[in-house]
């Protein structure tokens, strides 16, 4: 699809070259190479029939008119943000300046279709152009049983406040320059100066065996908490690209083995460009962690530290960083919100894996290879004698903590009652300063 006058006009250009090679292939006599000559031609017409459908489409956006104020659903609003920036007439430039975005960004995301976008993002780019977007939402018809709970995607002032968590955020210091009397208004404004004019939580997800359903307006709340936190960095540093390479993560894991490794993690997924952010939970949300995009489609990871635990901590970021990896800059309107990663002690927490999401499976499948390689745990004597000693011997020589091994052990042969000695019990939450239970 072509995207800009630029691009129209190198089309053109090409356009000429093949229906240039197209008249000197017709020209030649035939001999001994005509069936390699016919084979060039049906190449070269393919492309040509190509850029002349390319060319075409874009000049009619040109000369149309859309309606742009016809309700779309947020699954088609990607397309429909290109092909109404095109019919208005619009440059990517005076759409970059329109919604104070860099220019570079509005081309990258037309050029990938949106994909790594956030949610805000679009509908700023949506309300820029004047599509109404009132009637967007993911839409959700699974039930609370399932692996994966959706929300509409609503505008803050239809929201009913009155079900939000309005007097712990007050109470946890989120929102400042309140009125004692009147909480609403205050943390109206917060909700909205952190999330933008629509709610975007659109997903959670529950993971293996846990039955309690989410609070909804407590998940929205704690996502703006971070959101929050995230822009304050966001604002107040020069965030690295995220470039999606994962090489690094060969070094990475062997922090883990550092007694200080926990706190050496934000600094290092700073410098891979994304921001972590650790924020304890809210009352019925139940999360273990959450992989979102900040408004200008930088990654966070965020943390509850639910469990005082070094396993269930390494094993939980490296899920979010999976999502991070692999979902959100492939996938529309995602945010991943996990919880009860772990299901050690839960006697019902064995659950179908056919009720299992997709994306948990290939989440949790990222974090096991990153943390100790498939080959590399065929060969663990520990995974065979389930030993203290062996253990520690093979975390020795992968140099990691003996935590990951420990745990992983644990949940492979489902029994929650060996090795508790090695899963850094109590040696986290010292890591992070300012972490109040």
């Amino acid at each position: 699809m072509i995207l800009n006058d630029e691009q129209l006009h190198a089309t053109k250009l090409q356009l000429g070259k093949l229906e240039s090679w197209i008249a000197e292939l017709e020209a030649k006599e035939k001999h001994s190479s005509d069936q390699l000559r016919r084979m060039q031609l049906d190449g070269f017409y393919g492309f040509a029939e190509e850029a002349k459908t390319d060319i075409f489409e874009y000049e009619e956006l040109r000369l149309s008119k859309t309606e742009s104020s016809e309700a779309v659903d947020l699954s088609d609003l990607p397309k429909l943000l290109v092909l109404t920036r095109i019919a208005l007439g619009w440059s990517q430039m005076k759409l970059a300046e329109r919604t104070n975005t860099p220019k570079s960004d509005i081309e990258r995301y037309e050029a990938n279709n949106y994909l790594g976008a956030s949610i805000s993002k679009k509908i700023e780019v949506a309300e820029t152009l004047e599509i109404d977007i009132s009637k967007c939402f993911q839409s959700n018809s699974e039930d609370s049983s399932n692996s994966s709970v959706g929300a509409k995607l609503q505008r803050i002032d239809d929201l009913d406040l009155q079900e939000f968590p309005i007097k712990e955020a007050v109470k946890r210091g989120w929102i400042s320059n309140y009125n004692k009397k009147d909480y609403t208004k205050p943390f109206k404004n917060w909700l909205s100066e952190s999330t933008g004019r629509y709610t975007a939580s659109a997903f959670h997800r529950k993971g293996q065996g846990t039955k309690l359903p989410a609070d909804i307006p407590s998940i929205i709340t704690w996502q703006a908490r971070v959101l929050q936190l995230a822009n304050l960095e966001i604002q107040n540093s020069v965030i690295p690209k995220f470039t999606g390479n994962d090489r690094w993560f060969r070094n990475f894991v062997t922090v883990t083995a550092e007694l200080s490794g926990p706190a050496r993690v934000k600094d290092l997924l700073f410098q891979q460009g994304i921001i972590l952010i650790i924020e304890r939970h809210l009352p019925k949300t139940y999360l273990d962690g959450a992989a979102l995009l900040s408004h200008d489609g930088i990654p966070i990871v965020a943390l509850t530290l639910r469990y005082n635990r070094l396993d269930y901590f390494w094993f939980t970021l490296f899920h979010e960083l999976a999502h991070v990896y692999l979902h959100l800059f492939s996938r529309h309107h995602f945010n991943f919100f996990d919880r009860k990663i772990l299901n050690e002690g839960n006697q019902n927490a064995k659950s179908k894996e056919s009720e299992q999401d997709e994306l948990e499976k290939e989440a949790d499948r990222f974090a096991l290879k990153k943390l100790i390689a498939p080959q590399v745990w065929e060969q663990c004597r520990s995974r065979q004698t389930a030993t203290l000693l062996d253990v520690k011997s093979d975390a020795k020589k992968l140099n990691i903590h003996p935590s990951i091994i420990a745990g992983r052990i644990r949940k492979e042969r489902d029994n929650y009652q060996i090795l508790g000695s090695l899963l850094g019990q109590g040696d986290l939450h010292r890591h992070f300063d300012g972490y109040a239970r």
